[in-house]
């Protein structure tokens, strides 16, 4: 093939994946693969749509089926989203019983798996009352057939600090996420009649913040401070921190009632829920933080920056074509 066709192909194919990678960075084109299979709730405690007080409920138990794992769950308050703490979870502190037969994580790690499954076989020659599963007094075919049934389900447990707005009524939906982002949720309702205000002064970067503030940053690094105006309570009694979409952070104690923590935000808008409480006062705010942006490199640039290589070795071999024909 002549080398002027071969640069003219290299720079038609530089062109193309200048434009879909053009299109891709800005939202036209999407090449992922969308994975849109909602995970399976099996069982939940506490049951959904249920009315509890704050601090009544302090764990929330999930049983849910699906190729992947579950990693998040949050809730919904007057501040928004609200992501909480998925802890391990190593006991069934409320066993599950799936119509008469027991629920197949055997081991209590908080997954059934084939760990569970080769416990359950162990179990047809040494008899262990904990894998028979429909507890008929023996081990066989039906006990491990069933373990195999519920493979890949999740457990997962989420530790909930009494963390809410004075006199506010919370409707909460806790969204079991899979790693492709689908939800599975439960519901219910919260009174947190039952809290006092902690008396305090939020701070940003020396600044002083109140609810639904904005503030505009110039870094990305910022310093937080809670000053508590109430000294009639005892500062190790006074939890105070700072949660930024899926993270939280603790702040230090710094003496004088001065709570205090330097954090990284992520670039762009961020809202920032500020807590600080005991067990029966609250200070909650929540402010969105403005900061600079920062360049990511996605598919789409890659895309460009291929294209235009071979735009450029395109152009080139023909512009040295005609050199020799001249």
């Amino acid at each position: 093939m002549d080398k002027e066709y071969v640069g003219y192909i290299l720079a038609i194919v530089g062109i193309a994946l200048i434009a879909m990678g053009a299109l891709n960075v800005a939202g036209y084109i999407n090449f992922q693969v969308v994975d849109t299979t909602l995970p399976t709730i099996l069982y939940t405690y506490p049951a959904n749509g249920m009315t509890y007080k704050a601090g009544a409920l302090n764990e929330i138990i999930i049983y849910a089926k699906d190729n992947s794992d579950v990693v998040s769950a949050s809730y919904n308050d007057e501040y928004g989203l609200k992501t909480l703490t998925v802890t391990p979870y190593t006991k069934l502190y409320h066993p599950f019983v799936i119509q008469g037969w027991k629920y197949p994580d055997v081991n209590f790690d908080g997954r059934v798996d084939s760990i569970d499954y080769n416990l359950v076989i162990s179990g047809k020659n040494a008899y262990n009352s904990t894998y028979d599963l429909n507890s008929d007094g023996k081990i066989d075919l039906a006990d491990i057939y069933f373990v195999g049934k519920y493979v890949v389900t999740v457990t997962f447990a989420i530790s909930i600090t009494p963390s809410y707005s004075i006199g506010e009524n919370v409707t909460f939906i806790f969204s079991a996420l899979d790693t492709a982002g689908n939800p599975a949720t439960i519901s219910g309702w919260f009174s947190t009649a039952d809290y006092q205000m902690l008396s305090g002064e939020w701070r940003i970067h020396g600044v002083t913040v109140t609810d639904n503030m904005m503030i505009v940053l110039s870094e990305r690094k910022t310093t937080i401070t809670f000053i508590c105006n109430d000294t009639t309570i005892s500062a190790t009694d006074v939890t105070a921190k700072v949660t930024v979409e899926n993270t939280a952070y603790t702040l230090s104690y710094n003496g004088n009632f001065i709570w205090q923590g330097t954090i990284e935000l992520p670039s762009g808008e961020s809202k920032l829920i500020l807590e600080a409480s005991t067990q029966s006062k609250m200070n909650k705010i929540a402010v969105t933080v403005s900061t600079p942006e920062a360049f990511t490199f996605t598919v789409g640039h890659g895309l460009m920056l291929s294209g235009g290589i071979l735009l450029a070795v395109g152009v080139i071999i023909v512009l040295k074509k005609k050199e020799v024909e001249w």
